[in-house]
């Protein structure tokens, strides 16, 4: 009964302001692009934009999880748990290049493109499921990618993660995760 109480407030609330809810979205854009392109490495304010980001994410994220039933989104949870654990242990123990994974999150992303344009217009279940999994696969990718680059020191296109880049690590992982938690969200609760 809490758990639909809180579901119904949270779904009106975002109906009810929908300012808030594009300030969310606008302000995610706004604050990845301040912390990629601005504001990485300087120390107090990269902390602050991070903590905007979360904040708006975290407004979105529980915007799309109160319209899914509370076992699917704990499942999907677990499912990204151990989904994120398993391929950091995996990003952190594996021989491959990290121009391998880049290669193939690029293969991943020009399969899912079309899928995707064609779902927007049609609905076919058969596609819809298609475009979900691969969306999985590529964040999962992703992931590896991102994983390696931090952790390891991997370099791609000429570019190293340093020591100060640690909250565009940060939001890079956070991105993949999140992402990754949505399209098996998606996945699990066939919407």
């Amino acid at each position: 009964l809490f758990v639909q109480l809180y579901r119904n407030t949270f779904v009106d609330f975002m109906i009810a302001n929908v300012g808030i809810t594009i300030f969310a979205c606008v302000g995610s854009i706004i604050t990845s692009i301040m912390i990629i392109c601005c504001f990485g490495r300087s120390h107090p304010t990269n902390y602050v934009l991070l903590f905007i980001f979360t904040i708006c994410e975290t407004y979105m994220v529980g915007g799309i999880t109160a319209g899914y039933e509370p076992k699917i989104v704990m499942m999907a949870g677990a499912a990204t748990a151990a989904a994120t654990i398993a391929l950091t242990v995996y990003a952190m123990r594996t021989k491959k290049d990290i121009e391998v994974f880049m290669a193939l999150a690029f293969v991943v992303y020009l399969a899912i493109l079309p899928i995707m344009i064609i779902c927007i217009f049609i609905r076919i279940e058969f596609l819809y499921t298609l475009y979900l999994c691969l969306g999985i696969v590529l964040y999962s990718l992703y992931l590896i990618i991102d994983t390696m680059y931090i952790c390891k020191g991997a370099s791609f296109s000429g570019r190293e993660c340093n020591y100060d880049d640690h909250i565009i690590g940060a939001l890079m992982l956070y991105i993949d995760i999140i992402m990754l938690f949505i399209y098996i969200l998606r996945l699990l609760g066939k919407k």
